[in-house]
C-alpha cells in the first residue's frame, strides 16, 4: 500500500512520499528560481482559471492578470482563486476545485497531519480535497481585502 495516491484525468498514480508526488507533478521544479517557479505555476493554471472565472493570486503581491502582470489593487477572492505562493498552496488549490484528487494514507499524512480525523473500519486514506479550503486558509491566513 502506497502512502499517497494522486488521481489526475481519472488515472490513479501511487507514491511512497509527498516529495515523490511533487517531483512527478513538477519535474525539475527545485532547479528553477523562485520567479521561474511562479511563472511555471501561472502558465500551468492560466487556461483553467480563464475557463472557470477564477483569479490567480500571490497573496503577498496581488492578483495576476494577463501577460503575468500583477494588479496589487484588485480585491483578492481566496474562495475563487488558485494560489501560487508555493507548490503546496498550488496543489491544495487544485484539490479545492477537484482538478486533482490526493489521498493520504492515515499514518503518513502531510497536508492533513494537523487535523483531528477519525478513521473508521477499513478506511486507510483521507481525501485531501475535503479539507483543501480549510488547509489553504491556515497556510495563507486571511488575505481577502
Amino acid at each position: 500500500m502506497k502512502n499517497y495516491i494522486l488521481i489526475s484525468d481519472n488515472k490513479p498514480y501511487s507514491f511512497d512520499s509527498i516529495n515523490e508526488l511533487k517531483k512527478w507533478m513538477f519535474p525539475n521544479f527545485d532547479k528553477k528560481t523562485k520567479e521561474e517557479q511562479k511563472a511555471y505555476l501561472y502558465e500551468k493554471v492560466f487556461g483553467f482559471c480563464i475557463l472557470n472565472d477564477l483569479q490567480i493570486i500571490d497573496t503577498k503581491y496581488g492578483v495576476y492578470k494577463d501577460n503575468y502582470k500583477i494588479n496589487e489593487y484588485e480585491k483578492k477572492d481566496l474562495d475563487n482563486s488558485i494560489i501560487i505562493d508555493t507548490i503546496d498552496t498550488y496543489i491544495l488549490s487544485l484539490c479545492k476545485f477537484n482538478v486533482i484528487v490526493i489521498l493520504e494514507e492515515k499514518n503518513n499524512r502531510f497536508y492533513t497531519k494537523e487535523l483531528n480525523i477519525k478513521f473508521n473500519g477499513d478506511n486507510n486514506y483521507v481525501k485531501v480535497n475535503s479539507f483543501a479550503s480549510e488547509l489553504l486558509a491556515k497556510m495563507v491566513g486571511d488575505y481577502n481585502e
